[in-house]
């Protein structure tokens, strides 16, 4: 797979786009025990790209058009982000834009094929599903470097198709997908009388969700 992967010219830092961005992820930096990250880079996910040989938003955009039919409202999905395990350099600089073949480097591989439903074996909070939060510093959690030894890390910011979204106080990890009438589950955060400290929305559909900017950032 080719650079066009990605448009280049969204990590123009003095552009719009790129500025709105970064402002985005840092607003949604609520982790005051964390130091506030440094945006690197900007890249925006070209969705005139192939994915599994179609357009790539395409089985996302079908998805979303079903629930805006089912539940008659054009407002179904949200903005949020999601770290994820890196293992080359991608989009360290405009020389490291290509996918890598690494199988531990599930960045590529989502960018690839798509987020995965991956076996939790029970200990996710919410069972097996795709974990997205509203906070840029709880994805950042799991924005790992693995082998390489860049000094950035990679959120991505995702579009997601929330619909109806059903709340939990506390986590359920026997569960296998939102009650009947929903589309997404909810984690309520402590501040709002939950038991868990950050927001997390879970989809579990890999159509529910698609990477659209990979934000590159120092802690």
């Amino acid at each position: 797979m080719t650079a066009d992967l990605f448009i280049t010219s969204s990590n123009i830092h003095s552009s719009s786009f790129y500025r709105t961005v970064e402002n985005m992820f840092l607003q949604a930096w609520q982790d005051t025990r964390k130091n506030r990250p440094h945006v690197h880079a900007v890249w925006y996910i070209n969705a005139g790209s192939q994915l599994l040989g179609r357009p790539r938003f395409s089985d996302y955009l079908n998805y979303k058009a079903q629930i805006q039919r089912q539940l008659g409202r054009n407002k179904v999905e949200e903005e949020l982000y999601r770290g994820v395990r890196r293992a080359c350099n991608i989009g360290d600089d405009g020389h490291h834009l290509n996918l890598c073949n690494l199988a531990e480097c599930d960045l590529c591989r989502i960018l690839e094929c798509r987020y995965r439903l991956r076996n939790s074996n029970g200990t996710a909070n919410f069972g097996t599903g795709i974990y997205t939060s509203a906070h840029s510093s709880k994805a950042d959690d799991y924005a790992i470097n693995a082998h390489n030894q860049s000094r950035f890390h990679v959120v991505l910011l995702s579009h997601v198709v929330t619909g109806n979204t059903y709340s939990y106080q506390s986590p359920h990890p026997q569960i296998t997908g939102p009650p009947n009438g929903y589309q997404s589950v909810g984690a309520i955060p402590k501040r709002q009388g939950g038991t868990l400290i950050h927001p997390e929305t879970i989809v579990y559909r890999t159509d529910a969700a698609i990477p659209s900017v990979m934000v590159v950032y120092t802690r």
